[in-house]
């Protein structure tokens, strides 16, 4: 017998024919069309309103959009993390050559392990989502923009699966940071614009703000974004959400398996068969 299942059903009706039974249903009304940019990330899936909680900027979206349209602003953008009392945060921003910094972002990151490497990934994919939202919205040509981040093994991690052309193997999964990594990584593919570079991290503790270079200088600001949600936001650190791009995650009793986690313990690990 076959069975059709349908989601977001308002009326439904089944009819018995030879093959077995038909399911005739009729979905709800649509959703409306957002009428602004705004409206259009509050209908985005929960874990990315969840990256996009906080923006700031002293310009409209649609002025935005125009000023990263534009080569030669050279826009870029710096992201940072946070990680204290297990609780994650992150913060970037939108810059252009000129100095004027167009919005800023910050947010909590969730997972585990949570650790700077982590946080630092949520912050690359919340800035990532949020120029894949501006393009579609407003039909943008988006300039080259460089994405600067002070955790070099997260810059090559990107920077390699971006390029890869291999299979992935299913022992890729056993690494604790995939599921995030993989987000980054999709939309990193989506945006070929964006090229992403390793800033050395607190140069401001050497030198003077005002003699450092100009990734240097916005490496300090999302710094202070990160920090700052840091010491206002109080949230859980949850497992976490399945991104798209994410797949899948593996769990490894209640949580990420850790790095040093062996194949041969995976394999031994109990298993919910209600799941399998």
């Amino acid at each position: 017998m076959n069975t059709s299942y349908c989601s977001h059903v308002t009326q439904s009706s089944v009819s018995k024919t030879a093959m077995g039974f038909m399911c005739q249903c009729s979905r709800g009304p649509s959703p409306p069309t957002p009428t602004c940019f705004e409206e259009f990330l509050d209908s985005q899936p929960e874990w990315s309103r969840d990256m996009l909680v906080t923006l700031e900027s002293k310009f409209s979206y649609e002025e935005i959009a125009s000023k990263l349209r534009e080569s030669q602003h050279h826009p870029s953008s710096p992201c940072d993390g946070s990680v204290a009392n297990n609780q994650g945060t992150f913060g970037w921003s939108m810059n252009l050559k000129n100095g004027t910094t167009v919005i800023e972002g910050s947010g909590p990151a969730y997972g585990s392990p949570l650790d700077s490497y982590r946080a630092q990934a949520y912050g690359e994919c919340s800035i990532l989502q949020f120029l894949f939202l501006l393009i579609e919205y407003y039909d943008l040509t988006l300039a080259p923009m460089h994405v600067y981040c002070d955790n070099e093994a997260l810059v090559e991690n990107v920077n390699n699966a971006r390029e890869q052309s291999r299979p992935q193997f299913p022992d890729d999964a056993l690494n604790a940071r995939r599921d995030v990594l993989q987000a980054v990584v999709r939309l990193a593919k989506l945006l070929p614009q964006i090229s992403f570079h390793h800033i050395r991290d607190h140069q401001d503790t050497q030198v003077a703000l005002d003699q450092l270079s100009r990734p240097a200088k916005l490496n300090v600001q999302a710094d202070k974004l990160a920090g700052s949600y840091q010491r206002l936001s109080s949230h859980n650190n949850i497992p976490a959400p399945m991104i798209d791009g994410t797949h899948c995650r593996l769990n490894y009793n209640g949580q990420s398996p850790p790095n040093t986690a062996s194949t041969s313990e995976i394999i031994a690990a109990p298993r919910n068969s209600k799941y399998i």
